[in-house]
């Protein structure tokens, strides 16, 4: 079931530490978002439920979403809950958003490297590519399906780094490997950065400021 988000501002100075703390030192495309992103010509938000812990917006490290109620196993000897996330309503708007024909979606990959000698897996072979032993999956608006977004999603999801970065389509690539001029176009063309927060629930969201002609 889809869940109305709402959409809540992130104060620049509170929020750009726990970014910065994100995305150094982890692979090519994080280094070139923290060293070509002028992020104070944008603005840092995130997309939460109704009811949503607001009192933790900038306690990035906290769950803030309403916390699902406890179930009890067929046996009745024990309880749990479900984690909450944001995950399926966000894998909807990246789809929406990657209707328009110049757009893409990439995800990085912490966890696995890529081996030429390897098969690298049946996502690496729909969509994977690599950059010296750094695997990414990008996603377009012919190869984007619903299925495809979650599972891309859920490769690039770890409990302290994740991240998906929606831009303007760069050059066409040929093969599976990237080139720096690759991300490097990808990274001036962005349009909306997707970094895991909120102990897994939801996100911090980073947009460009659309420019006001005089």
């Amino acid at each position: 079931m889809i869940t109305r988000l709402c959409r809540y501002e992130l104060n620049f100075e509170q929020t750009m530490p726990f970014v910065k703390d994100r995305l150094e030192n982890v692979n090519t495309l994080c280094s070139k978002l923290l060293k070509q992103v002028e992020f104070r010509k944008g603005s840092f938000f995130t997309l939460l439920t109704e009811g949503s812990h607001l009192e933790h917006l900038h306690k990035f490290e906290y769950y803030i979403l309403p916390q699902n109620e406890e179930i009890t196993s067929a046996d009745g000897r024990s309880t749990y809950s479900e984690t909450p996330s944001v995950d399926n309503e966000l894998a909807t708007l990246i789809g929406d958003k990657l209707q328009s024909r110049d757009k893409v979606c990439i995800f990085d990959d912490v966890v696995d490297t890529y081996d030429p000698n390897d098969d690298n897996g049946h996502l690496f072979e729909e969509c994977g590519y690599f950059i010296d032993n750094e695997i990414y999956f990008i996603l377009t608006p012919t190869t984007a399906t619903q299925k495809l977004i979650k599972n891309c999603m859920f490769a690039s999801r770890e409990i302290w780094h994740s991240l998906y970065v929606l831009a303007s389509s760069p050059s066409h690539i040929t093969g599976k490997r990237l080139d720096e001029q690759y991300l490097d176009e990808l990274v001036s063309n962005v349009e909306l950065m997707m970094i895991g927060a909120y102990d897994g629930e939801s996100y911090v969201f980073w947009e460009p400021k659309e420019e006001v002609c005089s």
